[in-house]
């Protein structure tokens, strides 16, 4: 057992050690639940992005049928989103405008998820790990 803690400050020297690539940029979302009453047919929603370096994100809406599984999505051209993709730096927010392009009203609820991909940054390093983060956001418009 005392052997276990004898290692702690190795392994605290080590993560301090790694460059500070290694950690994790991030990507604020709010709010992360949209509901929009009727009459209304639009909303908006706010994006942050905090590390470092330049985030390039892609912001989609997809069909989603409420209380089923949050990947099973289809293209929609009912919702549509603005800006579409954008370039964000530290610290830098931008608020999304969604609008409900439809002239049908709305009959119940009809539900789409907003779909924020932060793309991978371009690395000089081929051997490098590239992630790219989505965020998915449930938004439904109510009669």
């Amino acid at each position: 057992m005392s052997s276990i803690f004898s290692l702690r400050p190795v392994i605290a020297a080590l993560m301090l050690a790694l460059p500070s690539t290694a950690f994790a940029d991030s990507l604020a979302v709010s709010p992360t639940r949209l509901t929009v009453p009727a009459p209304a047919q639009a909303t908006t929603m706010t994006i942050k992005a905090e590390g470092k370096g330049q985030a390039v994100v892609q912001i989609r809406v997809m069909a989603w049928k409420k209380g089923s599984d949050p990947s099973d999505l289809k293209a929609t051209k009912m919702v549509q989103v603005s800006p579409p993709a954008a370039k964000l730096g530290n610290r830098q927010e931008l608020t999304l405008r969604i609008v409900r392009t439809s002239n049908k009203a709305v009959r119940g609820t009809e539900c789409y998820r907003v779909l924020i991909d932060r793309l991978p940054a371009k690395s000089k390093d081929p051997q490098a790990v590239k992630l790219q983060i989505r965020q998915s956001v449930p938004l439904c418009f109510e009669s």
